[in-house]
């Protein structure tokens, strides 16, 4: 998922890689002026049309879930991540090829809870951790911090 774009701490950097935060007026993926529901329904649709189980499946639910996901990552939020403690048990799983938002932000959170760990898959795409390896990766590591079947 995207960062805490309204995090007090988030770089200009990290707050200007918001892509959907851009001009609908300018950018076709911009979302500032637009329906955030209206943009996730046209892509709902692609994705339905495209007959990719993968990406059916993903919309299968809907687009309240892709709304709520992108609103949280936009506003303040009600807990600090500063004030988790985890430790090594949170850990931060991200694409080093995903989208530049996603991978400038996977450090930032990493930062912001202390003692968490990074995990950088080389070549990563989005949605990497649908990958049978990948997923087992961070079952495995569940398992290992909470004790959960893997």
């Amino acid at each position: 998922s995207d960062p805490p774009y309204a995090h007090h701490l988030a770089t200009p950097e990290l707050r200007q890689s918001d892509l959907f935060s851009r001009s609908a007026d300018v950018d076709k993926t911009g979302l500032y002026g637009r329906e955030p529901a209206s943009f996730a329904q046209e892509g709902r649709a692609a994705a339905l049309g495209s007959k990719n189980p993968v990406k059916v499946h993903a919309w299968k639910g809907g687009i309240d879930g892709w709304v709520c996901d992108f609103t949280l990552e936009r506003v303040p939020w009600s807990f600090s991540l500063e004030s988790i403690t985890l430790g090594p048990r949170a850990s931060i799983w991200v694409g080093g090829e995903d989208y530049e938002p996603i991978v400038l932000g996977a450090p930032f959170l990493q930062r912001l809870v202390s003692g968490s760990e990074l995990h950088v898959v080389p070549g990563g795409r989005h949605s990497f951790c649908k990958q049978p390896e990948h997923l087992a990766a961070i079952l495995r590591e569940m398992h290992l911090h909470f004790g959960f079947e893997a």
